[in-house]
């Protein structure tokens, strides 16, 4: 139905994007809110509000060493480092190719400190794949300015890390003790008991999908830690040649249509650039360490992706009639 709504000669995408990006400063807003509380006990934080659910198991308590973990609006901070992955993939690439404006610079800053506070694993790792991929990206696609840009954005992170790291060594050195220590017990979790017990779970997924001769047990069936493991554990190597057949065709569509429409920066090439990383980030982070890509948010993202998609076939078909 959002692919119907959004096909109409009427229908702007940009405000189901911008809502999106709100959604993503609304987050980190609340997180930030929320380690201001835990770190300063006499600053109110609605707890009962934001965590009110009493279906899911919240886990709000976590640390990090000396450091807090942040929820944000989630149930864990893993699942908060997923969504951000998603807005951070987005504005980062909308901003390297020239899109987007003050805001969506603004949301590459808020989500990547955000995302940084959650001290999750899965975040840190899907933020490392997104800048390799974003190297190899620019390399093979010989884009010249896509590559300076890049070089530029990566320059300027690293002087800001570095002018940052300065300052708290000079003026709040327990800080950077903390954030060394955060750092250490990321390395160490592979010995911990919650990464062999998702381990386990991935490894139970794999051994369902060898069981059943590779055709899975159906959907709903089995809970994995893991997206791939899940998949062939429920809907079998069948189910998952034909997901990956369909979004193989997808990206070919994506990558001929961006292509034909070389120059152009309407708002729809916009929209399938910013909607496509914004997909590629969360489902990166799910690959990692995500049993299920159910949240709405993601499908709506699919049918801005596909309907902007869709506009701009349509006037490519119209300007080659003309």
């Amino acid at each position: 139905m959002t692919v119907f709504f959004l096909t109409r000669r009427e229908a702007d995408p940009r405000r189901l994007y911008n809502a999106y990006l709100l959604g993503a400063a609304l987050a980190c807003g609340i997180g930030f809110w929320e380690m201001a509380h835990r770190l300063v006990g006499s600053i109110p934080f609605p707890k009962e509000l934001f965590y009110s659910n009493p279906g899911w198991a919240v886990l709000d308590g976590q640390m990090s060493g000396p450091v807090p973990r942040i929820n944000a609006t989630f149930t864990e901070p893993s699942s908060c480092a997923t969504f951000l992955t998603g807005t951070l993939y987005s504005t980062v690439w909308s901003t390297l190719r020239g899109y987007g404006n003050w805001a969506t610079r603004l949301m590459i800053f808020m989500s990547t400190l955000c995302l940084l506070m959650t001290t999750s694993t899965t975040g840190y790792v899907a933020m490392l794949a997104g800048l390799v991929l974003l190297i190899v990206y620019a390399v093979l696609s010989r884009e010249r300015r896509l590559f300076r840009r890049l070089m530029m954005f990566i320059a300027g992170g690293i002087v800001c890390m570095g002018v940052t790291t300065l300052a708290l060594t000079a003026f709040a050195p327990d800080v950077v003790k903390a954030a060394s220590v955060v750092m250490l017990e990321t390395q160490d979790k592979k010995q911990s008991a919650s990464y062999e017990e998702r381990t386990q779970k991935d490894a139970d997924s794999y051994q369902l999908a060898f069981d059943t001769y590779g055709l899975g047990t159906g959907w709903g069936s089995d809970r994995s830690s893991s997206l791939l493991p899940g998949f062939l554990a429920t809907i079998g190597v069948v189910g998952v040649l034909i997901l990956v057949i369909w979004n193989g065709s997808l990206f070919l569509k994506i990558y001929r249509t961006i292509k034909a429409a070389a120059g152009e920066r309407s708002l729809d090439a916009w929209m399938i650039e910013a909607t496509f990383t914004a997909l590629l980030g969360r489902t990166v982070a799910t690959l990692i360490s995500g049993p299920v890509l159910g949240t709405m948010d993601f499908y709506v993202m699919l049918a801005m992706l596909v309907s902007s998609l869709i506009r701009l076939q349509t006037k490519a078909g119209k300007r080659v009639r003309a």
